[in-house]
């Protein structure tokens, strides 16, 4: 049984370069089709999670605590996000083009395919992946703490390819907060909350820009 736990560990991390490949091939190689690439490479990635991982994980029974965890860390996201939208633009002026660029994806198809992608695919998937594969698979060789620390820096370097400073502070910012969630909850129902929740807002319905 042992064995077979530290088989899916390293074959959990063995996944981070398909990974890096299919967000790439989503923010650089694809750009043009980006909402079709990314959905698509997300989804690829949460059936690995599920094959590797199983299903036991995604079942973990949820509570209200769970459910104002996920609400209240999106909010204090969105927060945060909103203020230091404002504090960079006065800072690093150049920044306002690169927080633009986010935002013309959203010209690329009609806000109501955008938003059911989010909702039910890149949200949720992503946090299949990352968190409920990648983190687990470092946490049960490293520990928790430096899983956070480890799982964050993966998920801010597969943003790299898109050479925008903006998306890449995003993703380290709202990385850790999702990694320290999941490492102290150890469910994914208040991530997957979280994550779907920031998407819809900051791509959909109140864009911070």
């Amino acid at each position: 049984m042992r064995r077979q736990a530290d088989a899916r560990v390293w074959l959990a991390l063995a996944t981070f370069p398909i990974a890096a490949l299919l967000f790439a091939n989503a923010f650089y190689f694809n750009k043009q089709q980006f909402w079709t690439a990314m959905a698509a490479g997300v989804f690829v990635l949460a059936v690995l999670a599920v094959v590797i991982r199983g299903l036991a994980l995604y079942g973990a029974p949820a509570d209200g605590l769970d459910l104002a965890i996920g609400v209240g860390s999106f909010a204090g996201l969105y927060a945060t996000f909103w203020v230091g939208d404002k504090l960079v633009r006065f800072i690093r002026p150049v920044s306002g083009s690169e927080i633009s660029a986010i935002y013309d994806l959203r010209s690329q198809a009609p806000l109501a395919l955008i938003a059911v992608l989010l909702v039910f695919v890149i949200g949720p998937g992503e946090e299949l992946y990352w968190r409920g594969l990648v983190n687990w698979a470092l946490s049960s060789r490293l520990g928790d703490g430096a899983s956070v620390l480890v799982g964050t820096a993966l998920y801010g370097s597969v943003h790299l390819v898109t050479q925008n400073v903006a998306i890449i502070l995003a993703a380290v910012v709202a990385g850790f907060v999702w990694s320290m969630i999941f490492a102290l909850r150890r469910r994914l129902f208040p991530v997957i909350v979280s994550h779907v929740l920031f998407d819809l807002f900051l791509f959909v319905l109140a864009p911070v820009g």
